[in-house]
């Protein structure tokens, strides 16, 4: 069995809007294009920890665009109950 996840800052704005939706299932997209031949059978979508400092100028630069265009600004936007609830199902499924 093959699960997968990825950080997506979309996932981090409230409430969501038809365009982050649209972002957030572009994104999804992409990252299975990544990995041709396999299929997960579950996708976890998270928002993630963003630190400016920890970026170079151009990576910086181009994540603050992106970011004032979601209205979000740097910080720990991770869901720890909603990360360990994904992981225990995922778990579930491979165990049964």
């Amino acid at each position: 069995p093959f699960a997968c996840f990825f950080t997506c800052m979309a996932e981090a704005k409230q409430p969501k809007t038809k365009e982050t939706i649209k972002d957030i299932k572009s994104y999804q997209k992409a990252v299975l294009e990544l990995f041709p031949g396999l299929r997960p059978f579950d996708i976890g979508i998270f928002a993630g920890k963003l630190d400016y400092e920890k970026c170079s100028f151009f990576t910086r630069l181009v994540i603050r665009l992106i970011m004032k265009r979601n209205n979000l600004e740097q910080g720990d936007y991770r869901n720890w109950t909603a990360i360990d609830t994904w992981l225990y199902r995922i778990q579930r499924k491979i165990i049964i």
